[in-house]
Parts: structure tokens; sequence; C-alpha cells
């Protein structure tokens, strides 16, 4: 009886070992793959370019190098897609918006993640999104704001992001196009952290061709950012 117990938590002791193995070597994938793009003590966020094959259309099929980002929490080798996936029939029959995508700004804090991704590489008239995410115990992923759609001579883009540490975005933007303007604004807004269940706080904080985008700044729960010579401030979360 007792040869038979010590076997029995020999046995499992082994197959204990065997699945901490398991799991560590999943999870250190994330940790190490691809080339990072930021990170802090909880969160990897990195990129990795792969091969998506069109739909099959002989010496036509097309394909498509795309960039895919990911975020990875540190603690548990648990990951998160940050960009939309680019299928094979996108290659092939869509204007291209998900495999077209490329971050462009990007920023953390805690378990906090923000994405500026471009969709306009090839040329088509694509609005660009800004991506929220949580990187927890759950995950999750959102777009937090939509830009507005470009145009001949407007590509409204974000120059500054900022992420506290509620999750609240602070950004900025360039080429918003107002209609009946001849030039194009910039703009100072923020969101509220997200809430499941909830749409996207959304709030515009300051508009205008006088407004310097580049000039957004965070410090604690205050943003400054520059309004032609003025300094104009606002609180955030």
């Amino acid at each position: 009886m007792a040869r038979r117990l010590t076997a029995l938590c020999l046995a499992l002791g082994l197959l204990t070992a065997l699945a901490s193995g398991e799991a560590q070597a999943r999870g250190s994938n994330c940790r190490t793959s691809g080339k990072t793009v930021i990170r802090n003590t909880l969160v990897r966020v990195y990129k990795k370019t792969t091969n998506v094959r069109g739909v099959d259309q002989g010496e036509e099929t097309a394909d498509r190098d795309e960039q895919r980002v990911w975020a990875c929490r540190l603690a548990t080798g648990q990951k998160l897609r940050l960009d939309d996936p680019c299928s094979p029939r996108d290659v092939a029959f869509s204007d291209l918006a998900t495999c077209d995508e490329h971050w462009n700004v990007i920023n953390i804090a805690g378990p906090y993640v923000g994405v500026y991704f471009n969709r306009n590489s090839s040329g088509f008239f694509n609005p660009n999104i800004l991506v929220w995410a949580r990187v927890d115990a759950r995950p999750v992923r959102r777009v937090a704001y939509r830009l507005q759609k470009p145009g001949d001579s407007w590509t409204p883009r974000v120059d500054q992001l900022f992420v506290s540490d509620r999750g609240g975005l602070a950004f900025s933007m360039k080429g918003v196009h107002v209609k009946g303007e001849k030039e194009n604004r910039s703009v100072i807004a923020k969101v509220a952290p997200l809430e499941a269940g909830h749409k996207p706080r959304y709030k515009q904080l300051d508009s205008g061709v006088q407004v310097v985008s580049a000039s957004l700044r965070a410090a604690g729960r205050r943003l400054t950012w520059k309004h032609g010579a003025r300094t104009r401030h606002a609180r955030w979360r």
C-alpha cells in the first residue's frame, strides 16, 4: 500500500511538473516573441509581420504582409491582439483597411494600453482608429475612438497620446476638417476610463487652427497644451 502511494505521489508530481513546464512555455512565448514596441513591469507590446495569402485565384492570387500587434501580460503570459485581423478575403476583395493597419502612436500605464492605428497605407480613405486595452486577468480590447474619414485635402491623425493609470486616454489630433473652413483644425480630446456595457465617453477639450497638437502634455491628472501663445489646461482621469 505504501509503495502504491509513493508511486502515485511521484506520478502526480511528474504530471504537475510537466503541466507547469507547458504553462511556462506557453506563457514565455509572448514575453520574448516578435519585436518589442513598448513595455513596463506589467505589459509588453510587440509586433510581428505575417504574410497573408488571399483567396485562391490561380496566378492572380494576391498576398499581403500584415503587421500584427499584441499585448502580453508578463505575469501570466496571456496575450491580446490589438489590431484587427486581416483575412484572406480582405486581401482579395476589400479596400485593405484591416490589412493596412500600422501602429503610429502608442502609450501604456499600468495594465492599460492606448494605440493609434493608421489604416491608410495604400491611400484608401479609411477612418483611422484609437484602440484601448486593459491587459489583466481578463484582457479586453475596444475601439475608444474612430477618427473622421480622410478626404482629398484632409487626413485626421493622432499626434500625441497619453494613458492614465486609471485607464483614461488623452490625445491630440491634427488635420481635422470642418465643413466650410479652408484650414484644417487641430483638436485636444480625452476619453474617460472605459467601462463594460457603456460606450466610450469622448470629450473635446479644444479645437482650432491655432491649437498646437504637438504641445499636449500630461502630468498627474493635469493636461496642458498651447492654443496660439496661450497655455490651456484641463483635468483628466
